[in-house]
């Protein structure tokens, strides 16, 4: 049995909206980073801070897809488990641990590489909650919670999306400036790190700014996403997903240099005023 086990439930499903629920075993979305301890007597190749820090964050929904369908047994891992909607990102959470990281490194790891190899969900520009169980002794244990949700901007009002008859207009709620809250991830992840990680922040985002600067590999349905019809109603849009028409396939390599750039800055930590 691997130390470590990576899980790709990509192909299984497509990511559903965000839900939240508790360590309790209530499921939650998007995806999940979770551990569990060596057997008594057992060797810990992993730091002992990683046996102290289980964090659940935004989980994988499996409903749609029973896991016992997929296998005859459970999937079981020695000492640790990273679960996400994209193999990339998922990969992050590994080397994270494996760099002796604990398990809120490996969420932030996965939150921010998900913000590059899965834009329709998992971006900087939205935000979350984070729940984290830290252990302090055999029977100790404490309980914390992050809010870092999106909220509406300070000049927004009730009738902001409403005509001059007071009709309500959808599409200004789904798309255009209009529809963005004030993003809440980049705060919520390095709070979540400064707080609770082992390494340093820019430990943490290296895999991001990897996949931002090197690229990856689309598969079909990837390359199709990018080819959605609202991202082509602006400029910048649609020169960064869509090439200006000239669209993304299966097999190309998709690059962001302008997001790299963004998450280098975001790693050094100099223009992020969080306690």
């Amino acid at each position: 049995m691997d130390e470590f086990t990576n899980l790709d439930f990509s192909k299984l499903l497509n990511p559903c909206s965000l839900t939240w629920g508790t360590s309790q075993g209530v499921p939650l979305t998007r995806h999940r980073l979770s551990f569990s301890p060596p057997p008594n007597g057992g060797t810990n190749v992993i730091p002992r801070s990683l046996a102290r820090i289980a964090a659940l964050v935004v989980t994988l929904a499996l409903a749609a897809v029973p896991l016992a369908a997929q296998h005859d047994e459970p999937v079981r891992a020695q000492h640790a488990m990273v679960v996400t909607i994209h193999h990339d990102a998922t990969d992050a959470g590994l080397s994270i641990l494996k760099q002796g990281g604990n398990a809120v490194d490996a969420a932030v790891a996965v939150g921010f590489a998900l913000a590059v190899v899965h834009p329709q969900a998992g971006n900087i520009g939205g935000g979350g909650f984070m729940l984290i169980r830290t252990h302090h002794g055999p029977i100790i244990f404490q309980t914390h919670f992050l809010d870092y949700r999106e909220k509406a901007p300070a000049a927004a009002t009730a009738d902001m999306y409403l005509d001059g008859y007071k009709n309500f207009i959808p599409i200004l709620s789904t798309v255009g400036y209009k529809s963005s809250g004030v993003p809440g991830t980049v705060a919520g992840l390095v709070y979540a790190q400064r707080h609770f990680g082992k390494l340093t922040l820019q430990q943490d985002m290296a895999p991001a700014i990897a996949f931002a600067t090197n690229g990856y590999v689309l598969t079909a349905p990837e390359a199709d996403n990018l080819h959605h019809k609202t991202l082509a109603q602006f400029p910048t849009s649609a020169r960064i997903f869509q090439r200006d028409g000239d669209f993304y396939k299966e097999g190309d390599t998709f690059r962001q240099p302008e997001l790299a750039a963004t998450l280098t800055r975001l790693g050094a930590g100099t223009d992020i005023p969080i306690g």
